[in-house]
């Protein structure tokens, strides 16, 4: 995962400005998963998004990952519950990351600060 996309994450994470809230990125009326703070964190800071991707959010707290390509059509990925493999990929988690996170923010009483201290013991920074 790139630092600046980690560190703005565990900033998010440990600011105390997100309310938590299990089983989707983000309740509109409850708050966020610990994944859906880290979307919430690139759609207010676009400019860590790689070059034609972006991130946007409906009213009803539902994040849109957008591929813009060159030569051809926009793809839009819906994400309600977690993130796509484009996505994971995209900022270096792996599939056991997300099931981790998940299980520790929806099952395992985890809070963010616990989860931030997980994040920066076990998702690698992007050696440039």
């Amino acid at each position: 995962m790139k630092a600046d996309i980690k560190n703005a994450w565990l900033e998010a994470l440990r600011s105390g400005e997100y309310a938590q809230t299990e089983g989707e990125l983000h309740n509109v009326d409850a708050g966020y998963c610990c994944l859906g703070v880290l979307c919430d964190v690139l759609v207010k800071r676009p400019e860590l998004m790689p070059e034609g991707v972006s991130l946007s959010e409906n009213e009803k707290g539902e994040f849109t990952l957008a591929f813009d390509y060159e030569n051809g059509p926009r793809d839009d990925v819906v994400m309600a519950t977690e993130l796509p493999f484009v996505m994971r990929d995209l900022f270096g988690l792996t599939a056991d990351d997300q099931s981790t996170l998940i299980h520790m923010n929806d099952e395992g009483d985890d809070d963010f600060v616990a989860i931030a201290a997980w994040i920066e013991r076990a998702i690698a920074e992007e050696v440039p």
